[in-house]
């Protein structure tokens, strides 16, 4: 089923100002507000459930960056892709409740994406010390492909299972390190009507895809005894500004409440 179309209709957050000294480095001291959203008025975006929904739309428009591509032939093609949705289930362990004043944050901490196997420019071994590349694991699917018996040196066996795996993550603007900085960012939210409905909630983001635009990287697992699984998860890094980001309940409703990024530094 195809995924639906909807309206963009959120008000933008203001910048969140980052406390960077003049005297650090060129990178940290030209940075003097961090902001990961984009004016999304009038856009239009995909509603995407699984993983797989957004991997097909790179493969709609010829897939990962080949080995002999360049980046301006790469992002020619990147740029069709369009607005999305992905929302991700909100934890109850995630939910700081205060009981003296009803207080309830749900607090969802950023990773760096280089970590995962994200790189800004393709192709580069390791990861660039000088930023943090904020990242969210927005959805993740795994499938059973197969199985077969197998049997290690000692003459053990087991019935291995292979499975195929999708991660998503959405990767955000980079945030400049310094020697007086390391960041710690996260989407704080409102979580007090969550918390008075007792309902099960999604943090949705509405993404809107700028450039390098995707990155791709594979990793592969070998069986043992006591985890008798072979599989291959790929990993979909989508470099996005965000258009809106919300809580809602099982049914998409919005939940109230203010949403924020902070660069935590």
């Amino acid at each position: 089923m195809p995924p639906h179309v909807r309206q963009l209709s959120f008000i933008l957050p203001l910048a969140v100002l980052v406390g960077c000294s003049s005297g650090a480095g060129t990178g940290p001291a030209q940075q003097v507000a961090y902001s990961p959203f984009a004016d999304s008025r009038g856009l239009t975006f995909n509603k995407i459930a699984t993983p797989s929904d957004l991997a097909k739309m790179v493969d709609d428009i010829g897939g990962a960056q080949q080995k002999f591509e360049t980046d301006v032939d790469f992002n020619l093609r990147m740029k069709k892709l369009k607005p999305f949705e992905v929302c991700k289930s909100v934890s109850e362990s995630s939910v700081k409740f205060d009981s003296s004043t009803g207080s309830a944050i749900h607090k969802e901490w950023l990773y760096d994406a280089q970590i995962s196997g994200y790189r800004e420019k393709n192709g580069e071994t390791f990861s660039d010390p000088a930023v943090f590349m904020p990242g969210l694991d927005a959805s993740f699917g795994s499938k059973k492909i197969g199985e077969y018996a197998g049997q290690n040196s000692f003459g053990a066996t087991a019935v291995v299972e292979i499975r195929k795996a999708d991660t998503v993550h959405l990767v955000l603007d980079p945030i400049f390190k310094s020697p007086l900085t390391f960041p710690h960012p996260y989407i704080e939210a409102d979580a007090r009507s969550l918390v008075a409905a007792r309902q099960k909630a999604f943090l949705c983001v509405t993404a809107i895809p700028t450039a390098p635009f995707y990155r791709q990287s594979v990793f592969h697992s070998s069986p043992t005894l006591a985890h008798p699984y072979e599989g291959e998860v790929t990993h979909h890094f989508f470099r996005v500004k965000i258009g809106g980001i919300r809580l809602t309940d099982d049914k998409g409703n919005t939940i109230p409440g203010q949403v924020s990024v902070s660069p935590g530094v």
